[in-house]
């Protein structure tokens, strides 16, 4: 019998780490200690470990979409996955190319849920989603087929990716606040995050308050839990009674805020300035707020041409496309009210 393949979760076993571990050692990723790194190293040498790299002669036929349904995520919730999938396919039906969505459940065994993906044949993938499952998409990527990371960012995964700077995008967001007038901010939402998106998201407020010499003390994490969202709007609107702005993390914390404001008869604009992040609804019903807009459909159609980039120059070092997120200035945001 031929000998079999190691992979990347093998040699995660034999070094006691994590098979995301091993995909920064091998992808000469920062980030681990040098003692760790050298094991890792030889062990993967020792067993004869090559990732994967396939060459398909064939043209590119079948795209598996990634989809993570384990949480209530803003990517599930909202329009974002259709408006990303109608702009892969403005570009894959001319092609007559297949796109199959995956939706994958982390509660569930990830050998189970790669074996599913792996007995369909796709010739590639797009992974779409805020929150980077890193054990998965590692060895997602170790299946040898060109990987695409569609709006989320990874430290750790050596990766083709298409993301928004979500850094810059709510640094401009503070800017433009403070430019009508306003300096008693807060955030809500905003905490040092494990996602990076998350992460970039509140250091780009951060940084923003700092250039303008504000206060960015008044800052409120939260989960997307509605109850949770209440309780914080509450607890800073009590705290901070001076205050005149809300940034929001995301746009689904921006709509209970804004209900919260309502009960209170806070009066949007004018009392109080909201704003959100993600576009998810193009607007908020009613209230139609001011966010940054992401544009998934250009993300999707980026992904694609991405992908096939991929399969044309397999040895290729991983790109990271960053597009343009706009500010939607709308009905949410003003200048504050002017006291004697």
């Amino acid at each position: 019998m031929p000998k079999a393949r190691v992979t990347i979760e093998d040699v995660a076993r034999a070094c006691h780490v994590s098979v995301a571990t091993v995909s920064m050692v091998l992808s000469g990723k920062p980030g681990i200690n040098a003692m760790t790194r050298k094991r890792v190293a030889s062990v993967a040498q020792t067993m004869g470990y090559q990732r994967r790299i396939r060459i398909s002669e064939k043209p590119l036929r079948r795209i598996a979409v990634v989809v993570d349904q384990t949480e209530d995520s803003e990517v599930v919730t909202s329009g974002f996955v259709q408006r990303l999938i109608a702009g892969a396919v403005e570009i894959i039906e001319k092609l007559r190319i297949q796109c199959d969505v995956e939706m994958v459940d982390r509660s569930m065994s990830i050998s189970d849920e790669l074996s599913r993906i792996t007995q369909r044949q796709y010739d590639a993938a797009m992974v779409i989603g805020a929150e980077a499952d890193r054990e998965f998409n590692a060895r997602l990527l170790d299946l040898g087929i060109p990987v695409v990371l569609v709006g989320m960012f990874s430290d750790t995964l050596y990766a083709d990716a298409v993301q928004i700077n979500h850094y810059s995008c709510m640094y401009d967001l503070v800017t433009h606040i403070v430019s009508t007038g306003h300096q008693r901010i807060g955030m809500i939402g905003g905490q040092d995050s494990f996602i990076p998106n998350l992460r970039y998201r509140y250091h780009g407020f951060l940084h923003a308050m700092y250039d303008h010499g504000l206060d960015a003390t008044h800052i409120v994490p939260c989960t997307r839990d509605t109850q949770d969202i209440r309780s914080a709007a509450a607890g800073l609107l009590d705290s901070y009674p001076e205050m005149t702005a809300i940034v929001c993390r995301d746009d689904v914390i921006a709509r209970v805020v804004l209900q919260v404001l309502k009960e209170r008869n806070i009066a949007v604009p004018g009392r109080m300035t909201v704003t959100g992040f993600g576009d998810i609804t193009a607007s908020v019903d009613d209230e139609a707020l001011t966010t940054v807009q992401i544009d998934a459909h250009t993300m999707g159609m980026l992904a694609v041409n991405v992908m096939m980039n991929r399969l044309r120059v397999p040895a290729m070092m991983p790109i990271t496309a960053v597009i343009h997120a706009p500010l939607c200035i709308r009905a949410t945001s003003g200048p504050p009210r002017q006291t004697s």
